[in-house]
């Protein structure tokens, strides 16, 4: 298991970590994961969420 950090959640979303760590973190995405209550409330709360991508962030998080 997998404990993913909120930086880590709003790098990938925002595709700033470099391709070969995308495909290592889609891995762990398909295998097994957890996120904290805590990093759920920091992701969610990350104050440059446009509309889009707020909505993209709920169906993430959905998928855990």
């Amino acid at each position: 298991m997998y404990l993913i950090d909120s930086n880590i959640l709003v790098y990938y979303m925002n595709k700033n970590i470099p391709v070969d760590e995308q495909r290592k973190l889609r891995q762990i995405f398909i295998d097994f994961f957890n996120i904290s209550v805590i990093t759920k409330m920091e992701f969610l709360g990350f104050k440059m969420h446009t509309e889009k991508s707020f909505k993209e962030s709920i169906r993430f998080l959905e998928m855990e």
